[in-house]
């Protein structure tokens, strides 16, 4: 379900307890954003996703100084019931449909103690550091599948493989990619970068405590064929 940044800040914040130190939704997505506005980093559009009431939620920065392509992106994830942990990956994201494009430099906190902040702070210096680099690298992981012709045969294998074997697509997220198949004006399904647009497209269905790892998956899976 989408939701406000406001929105995600009226959801109640677990009581801390001896173990656990609950992290607010709020206090990453402020942290992020200064931590881009430091480095004079403009966020183009944010969205948020969130499931449980707000109990896990995942938000996305557009982040201006990319090419007429692609821009840079943030992804981030948070969760109040303990599902997943806190987590973030600097990635890409297709201008002209808003895909999201990550690869394999996801990084998390492993804690919800007394230290929680301090390597909280450490991941989001982390990520915004990764921006350039991983929005260069996936810039060339753009050129290599464009550079990769497919025909229907391909086609078929290739979804197969990601639904049948390697449990990336739902059947859902398979008939979303069916139907970009045949109405998507923006992709002419000449090249393998037309199906990981396909694929991408269709993850924006995947549940929030898959929706980063699904992504990632994907990329790896994409740039190994």
């Amino acid at each position: 379900m989408h939701v406000t940044r406001e929105e995600l800040k009226q959801v109640t914040v677990p009581k801390e307890t001896k173990t656990y130190v609950p992290v607010s939704h709020g206090s990453i997505i402020d942290l992020v954003s200064e931590e881009l506005d430091k480095r004079k980093l403009k966020i183009t559009s944010e969205t948020y996703s969130a499931n449980r009431g707000g109990q896990q939620m995942f938000g996305n920065f557009t982040i201006a100084g990319g090419n007429k392509e692609q821009d840079m992106n943030i992804g981030f994830r948070n969760s109040y019931d303990k599902s997943m942990q806190i987590g973030m990956v600097a990635g890409s994201r297709v201008i002209v449909c808003s895909n999201m494009m990550f690869s394999g430099d996801f990084k998390s906190v492993h804690m919800h103690n007394a230290g929680i902040k301090d390597e909280l702070e450490k991941i989001v210096t982390l990520t915004v550091d990764s921006l350039e680099v991983n929005f260069k690298q996936i810039q060339k992981d753009t050129k290599k599948l464009k550079s990769v012709k497919v025909n229907k045969s391909k086609i078929a294998e290739v979804l197969g493989t990601m639904f049948l074997h390697e449990d990336i697509i739902t059947t859902t997220q398979l008939s979303i990619i069916k139907n970009e198949l045949v109405f998507q004006e923006n992709f002419k399904d000449e090249t393998m970068w037309d199906i990981y647009n396909h694929t991408t497209e269709s993850l924006k269905k995947s549940p929030v405590t898959r929706l980063v790892n699904d992504h990632i998956k994907a990329h790896e899976f994409f740039m190994a064929l």
